[in-house]
């Protein structure tokens, strides 16, 4: 028990305050012999690709999801919307987790979870379960995009570390058309099941070279207020339902559908709220 407290906890160091971090969540940045700022470039690369694809995964081959699992053109569109829809409003809150209970809890509970959602698609058998799974997914998700640029600001000389920040974001846009070059073989091999498949392997691949190499540890802070949970579902429930709306208005004609107005005025007095919150 002890041994795996140690592997979950940081290691305590007394950095010079040049390189302790700015805030509370984020890495300390010491220098690094070049070995080691070759292995964060790398294993920055591994976590933005599993942080994209997975997404792009869907977003590409939703006709073939929606041919096997027997879904309508508007319940096909609600995979996709319902990711983003998580997404959008994940970060409210996982930046103060990450700076309350610290950066290597975060990353390594964070990339365990995105495997075990991963593995559970391939047990999908109904629409409502696809989208549960998708929804969480896209919750998780947004939680390896800081790690994939914190790993990739580790490579890189304080000098040159903005610079390393604009390639660990490029390296998560490079999701979509690594999907469309890898889905034809994946479909080929076991059908839509390899993608989760892929997903899961890259998201077990990541928790390994995460775990193996430490980030310099991050200071903690006790973040959370009493009203923190209330301006969270206000800002992040209002921000789900623009996605929605943006999701899903084309296949609706927009203001043609009930829900939509329904929806676009309870997300504006949702957000007002939390605004004055």
């Amino acid at each position: 028990m002890t041994q795996f407290r140690d592997f979950l906890d940081d290691k305590a160091y007394d950095f010079p305050e040049h390189q302790r971090p700015a805030v509370a969540g984020s890495p300390a940045t010491p220098s690094h012999d070049p070995a080691t700022r070759l292995a964060h470039i790398l294993v920055a690369v591994l976590v933005g690709t599993t942080a994209g694809l997975g997404s792009a995964l869907v977003s590409v081959n939703t006709a073939q999801m929606q041919q096997v699992l027997g879904l309508s053109v508007e319940q096909a569109a609600w995979l996709t919307t319902s990711h983003v829809m998580t997404a959008v409003s994940a970060n409210l809150l996982l930046i103060k987790i990450r700076q309350q209970y610290g950066l290597r809890r975060f990353a390594l509970t964070s990339l365990s979870l995105y495997a075990a959602l991963a593995l559970a698609h391939l047990l999908v058998s109904d629409h409502g379960t696809a989208l549960l799974l998708r929804a969480a997914s896209g919750f998780v998700s947004v939680a390896l995009i800081p790690l994939c640029l914190f790993h990739v600001m580790q490579a890189f000389p304080e000098r040159w570390r903005l610079r390393g920040l604009v390639l660990g974001i490029g390296v998560t846009q490079c999701a979509i058309p690594l999907a469309r070059l890898l889905s034809p073989s994946l479909l080929a091999s076991q059908g839509w099941r390899s993608l989760f498949l892929l997903e899961a392997g890259l998201a077990l691949l990541s928790l390994a070279a995460v775990g193996l190499l430490r980030l310099p540890p991050a200071e903690r802070a006790r973040v959370f207020r009493p009203l923190d949970l209330l301006t969270f579902v206000l800002m992040g429930g209002g921000l789900a339902l623009v996605a929605a709306m943006l999701g899903l208005g084309r296949w609706e004609e927009w203001l043609q559908a009930p829900w939509i107005i329904v929806s676009l005025i309870v997300a504006i007095a949702a957000l007002l709220t939390a605004g004055a919150i």
